[in-house]
């Protein structure tokens, strides 16, 4: 019996069960939507991105090895394991409704597969950075029954390898600062090269990279002798260049485009949107660092570092008393207090940039923080709360990793404003890792408050993972869509961004003599399950020159598509169009997607 209960608590063992439940809910559904912009990437052999990468490979066509802006190429292996089976579905013929499914599993399942190896890796690094199996677990346990990350992971998209390879590699460069492994320092380059590789945004890490050496240096070279901080000095600024120029290489050699065109290079790295101006400053400031080693031995690093004690006690609080003051002023504003700090309304979704980049620096400070905000769960909000609450008036343990984290949040929202990009879910899916392994230490200080229960670990383990099983099964099957309990029912953070397609089609597939039916839809996500003739957006401008709209049977809207198609919504307006059928993703109205049958003309 004692042998059971050991193996029981056994990390290995522990750590399978969220792993089996995150294979569980992402496995379904998966093939049963298709969202905006995955059309790009497969399910068209003939001019889809991944299969054009393959043929230039293949034909040495390198400068078209760029396949796309962000540039996605991660997606490309990782999800690309699916061209190993798309031959024998295809079977020499086309995409169709029949086959649609199978191809939708066969490039998802991988990306699917690979965030659960991810995963281990998760936990093998903070297990090995925080010595607790405890907290590994939490945190990655966090990260596998996370609705908006089980959502990405289903997504064929650049973001769904963003976020897996920039947290791997900020947890394997902190790894090579506590042991100086060189091993830690590789792995760190490559995971950046993919992180590079998956998404632009990953340029974020070049500043942050210092900041982790910097922060390193002050919050543990205060109890070493000068010798061995000298020496550290040295030997971390040289492993931030080659930090960089492994990232870069490795960027390079799986894109040979930038290889080809020199300017594709500069504009993909060091030239991308403003990072001009903090790339040379920051080369110029490690440049300082190892001159100031090769000059006179640190000296004046050292003594920075030395006389840092007030910074390293006072700086954290600061951090921390604005995050948790941005997290709870945006829950009491929409929230408990239905925007009475008076916020600038803004859409997510909409083309009201200009209207949010003239608003004032409070209003985009909480509208950047809303989406966040309410796409954590309730748990997760209140362990990250009570984490930053409690750093302020008292010490935590793993408090440099804890304040890095942070930073790094503080961070990604100072890159986006200079961009004057208005954050969504999907835009910040970088930060998630982060913030659910702070909420894991959250968990942990909440357990050290209270010493006088003394709760089983596996058990608060177990209760969390619970929990967690409770917000993915309300969300489910739309699990990127997920917003918390706590934002209004009236509200919304996200859009169906083709979610609800394939259940609008199963309904159209129902009626009779679907086969024959005509359906315009004015967003992604309905037409590859349709077994009738189907037309998306701008495709009803063409039909409409040739054919009158009568001839159109059913239109299906959603939100977003309503906003981007005006136009040809009005040409609706002369015709009986009625409501047959809705879905409300989340049970929120504003987060639609409608079938409306058409009458026929109207008669003035």
């Amino acid at each position: 019996m004692n042998t059971i209960a050991s193996y029981l608590k056994r990390p290995a063992f522990l750590l399978s069960i969220p792993l089996l439940l995150y294979f569980v809910f992402s496995v379904h559904h998966l093939t049963k939507f298709e969202t905006a912009d995955e059309h790009f990437w497969f399910n068209d052999p003939a001019h889809d991105r991944i299969h054009q990468y393959w043929t230039a490979v293949s034909q040495h066509n390198w400068i078209a090895t760029r396949i796309n802006d962000k540039p996605g190429i991660s997606l490309v292996f990782i999800s690309g394991a699916g061209l190993l089976f798309e031959r024998a579905i295809l079977n020499g013929g086309q995409v169709n409704v029949q086959n649609v499914e199978r191809l939708n599993f066969v490039f998802r399942f991988p990306q699917v597969f690979f965030t659960a190896l991810a995963a281990i890796y998760f936990f093998w690094a903070l297990r090995r950075i925080t010595k607790k199996d405890f907290l590994a677990l939490l945190a990655v346990s966090f990260i596998l029954l996370s609705p908006i990350l089980i959502g990405i992971s289903q997504i064929v998209n650049p973001d769904s390898m963003l976020w897996i390879f920039s947290f791997a590699t900020v947890l394997a460069f902190f790894l090579y600062l506590q042991e100086e492994k060189k091993i830690h320092l590789f792995s760190a380059a490559i995971f950046f090269g993919m992180a590079l590789l998956s998404k632009y945004a990953a340029l974020m890490l070049v500043p942050f990279f210092l900041a982790m050496i910097g922060f390193f240096l002050i919050f543990e070279g205060t109890n070493w002798d000068r010798v061995t901080l000298k020496k550290k000095i040295f030997k971390f600024s040289i492993a931030y260049f080659s930090l960089i120029f492994g990232g870069f290489l490795l960027f390079s050699i799986l894109m040979p485009a930038v290889l080809v065109d020199p300017m594709l290079a500069y504009k993909s790295t060091i030239g991308f949107k403003g990072m001009q101006y903090i790339f040379w400053p920051l080369i110029f400031l490690n440049s300082l660092l190892l001159l100031d080693s090769a000059l006179s031995e640190s000296r004046f690093a050292v003594f920075l570092i030395k006389k840092s004690n007030k910074l390293k006690r006072v700086l954290p609080k600061i951090l921390y008393v604005f995050l948790s003051g941005m997290f709870l002023l945006v829950l009491l504003n929409w929230s408990v207090g239905k925007n009475f700090m008076n916020v600038l309304s803004v859409a997510f979704d909409s083309a009201e940039g200009s209207k949010y980049q003239h608003a004032s620096l409070f209003d985009q400070l909480m509208l950047q923080f809303k989406p966040i905000v309410f796409s954590l769960t309730p748990l997760v909000l209140a362990s990250l709360l009570f984490l930053w609450l409690k750093a302020i008036f008292r010490k935590i343990e793993n408090e440099l990793l804890v304040f890095l984290f942070s930073l790094f949040v503080f961070i990604f929202y100072v890159a986006v404003m200079r961009q004057g990009l208005l954050v969504t879910i999907r835009y910040a899916i970088i930060l998630y890792p982060v913030l659910f392994a702070l909420a894991a230490f959250g968990i942990a200080e909440l357990f050290l408050s209270v010493k006088k229960f003394t709760f089983p670990k596996t058990i608060i383990l177990m209760v969390i993972v619970g929990v967690s099983i409770v917000s993915l099964w309300q969300s489910k099957p739309f699990y990127f869509n997920y917003t918390n309990s706590l934002m209004p029912k009236n509200s919304v953070i996200t859009g169906a961004w083709g979610y609800g397609g394939y259940e609008a089609a199963q309904y159209l597939n129902s009626l009779p003599g679907a086969e024959n039916l005509v359906v315009w839809s004015d967003y992604y996500g309905v037409c590859p399950f349709f077994v009738g003739k189907c037309m998306k957006a701008y495709a009803l401008s063409d039909y409409a020159k040739k054919n009158s709209l009568e001839s159109i049977n059913y239109a299906v809207a959603t939100r977003r598509g309503k906003k981007q198609n005006i136009n040809m919504w009005k040409k609706f307006d002369h015709y009986d169009i009625k409501k047959a059928w809705a879905l409300f993703i989340d049970g929120r109205q504003a987060n639609f997607v409608e079938i409306y049958k058409n009458g026929g003309p109207v008669e003035d």
